[in-house]
């Protein structure tokens, strides 16, 4: 088996997170000045997800706990801005969606969790809601896992164990080699995935298998006509677009739930700034 290698063009983002929490532990004026020289070419995404190769929130969210007397009240309000209008970006996709999940509104980026992922929104709402106390955050927040959990046109919860109905087949190795009957609980899968890469016999099966046949764009991309994108889900080991569970997704829904269990027992689960 070869995966291959994640190649990242720049490590600005991961030195800089790292700087930020450095500053936070320490509180020693090099790292402050190491972040703030190499703020102007950090490049922020409100709407990315923080992922092996975009760093660039979370440094700037670990740059707005650090409470060092120095910092540079531009760079604060830059940090405070894009961290807000992250969160207010996914409210609106997520009011736009009829499953109320935070995914991207083109379907041809339907895949990868883009959508049975849906606490992916929960730290960024939970982050403008420490930095604002504006309570609607949190209640969008309490929002996100519901198409993850089962609110979606399959009716199926996209976490191992959880529901009246979830996968029975995650690319799991320790779920396939234990001998056990089901798999191992709290595994979230990818869900649905607009078109399946043709890497594999398997996904040129899946995909052929779809009627009506998908229309191509004139793109290479699906044009949105065919069999429905948010139903193209098959629960198969054999398919890891759709049904691999990796440690950085089981990670994210950790925190998620944690963090909404933090929220139901204190009006702000997060330090305020």
């Amino acid at each position: 088996m070869s995966a291959g290698e994640y190649a990242d063009s720049s490590a600005l983002d991961n030195r800089m997170w790292a700087a930020a929490e450095l500053l936070r532990t320490t509180g020693e004026d090099r790292y402050l000045a190491y972040f703030e020289e190499h703020f102007p070419a950090l490049k922020l995404d409100p709407t990315g997800e923080v992922s092996y190769s975009e760093q660039a929130m979370a440094a700037t969210w670990a740059y707005l706990l650090a409470s060092h007397r120095d910092r540079d009240p531009s760079i604060v309000a830059a940090a405070r801005k894009a961290i807000i209008a992250g969160a207010d970006w996914r409210i609106r996709q997520m009011e736009s969606n009829p499953w109320t999940a935070p995914a991207h509104p083109r379907r041809s980026l339907t895949g990868w969790g883009n959508f049975a992922h849906s606490t992916r929104a929960v730290l960024t709402l939970l982050q403008a809601h420490a930095l604002t106390g504006d309570h609607r955050y949190l209640e969008w927040a309490w929002t996100t896992p519901h198409a993850q959990l089962g609110l979606n046109p399959q009716g199926l919860c996209y976490i191992t164990g959880l529901g009246a109905r979830s996968p029975r087949h995650p690319l799991s190795k320790l779920s396939q080699y234990s001998g056990a009957e089901h798999p191992l609980p709290g595994l979230p899968v990818h869900g649905p995935h607009a078109r399946l890469p043709g890497t594999w016999p398997t996904t040129r099966l899946v995909t052929a298998a779809y009627w009506p046949a998908p229309l191509n764009d004139g793109e290479g991309l699906d044009g949105g006509d065919g069999y429905p994108v948010l139903r193209r889900y098959t629960d198969s080991d054999q398919l890891p677009p759709m049904s691999e569970p990796t440690v950085a997704e089981i990670a994210r829904i950790g925190i998620a739930f944690g963090l909404l269990r933090a929220a139901s027992a204190a009006s702000s689960p997060l330090p305020q700034q």
